[in-house]
């Protein structure tokens, strides 16, 4: 009898992006594969394109698109990364930038360090918090 594996993602702290957008209905395991298949570069322009589908000429109106993308991109990796990691000290080697670095761009992007304590350490970068079992299929 084939048996499939069924991974459930959970944390400590709370839940993963993963598990968040499955339970939005937002993503799915296919996707993920897909998705996985991507360079960043492609799917930041992929985005980028289906965005701009959504304006007359693919524009984007009056966004400073090009302006804005270093802060749309290290407010990511920063919020990624605090939660990827287990405490503030992994999270600057994770960036490879010093503690008080990273501090200042807490502060900057407005990081709430109360909601990343609750969503801490990503399913993603750490199997231990995997849990995996073995579910006959149909």
């Amino acid at each position: 009898m084939p048996f499939q594996k069924k991974i459930k993602y959970r944390t400590r702290f709370g839940e993963s992006i993963i598990l968040k957008l499955r339970e939005e209905k937002r993503s799915s395991e296919e996707f993920e594969i897909y998705l996985s298949q991507l360079s960043l570069e492609e799917l930041i322009g992929l985005k980028l394109e289906l965005s701009a589908k959504m304006f007359a000429n693919n524009k984007f109106y009056g966004f400073p698109l090009w302006k804005a993308m270093p802060k749309i991109v290290k407010d990511a990796l920063l919020n990624f990364a605090l939660r990827a990691t287990s405490s503030q000290r992994e999270a600057a080697i994770f960036l490879g930038i010093d503690q008080s670095h990273l501090t200042q761009m807490i502060k900057k992007f407005k990081i709430d360090m109360e909601i990343i304590d609750l969503t801490k350490k990503s399913d993603i970068l750490n199997p231990q918090n995997l849990n995996v079992d073995l579910v006959p299929l149909p």
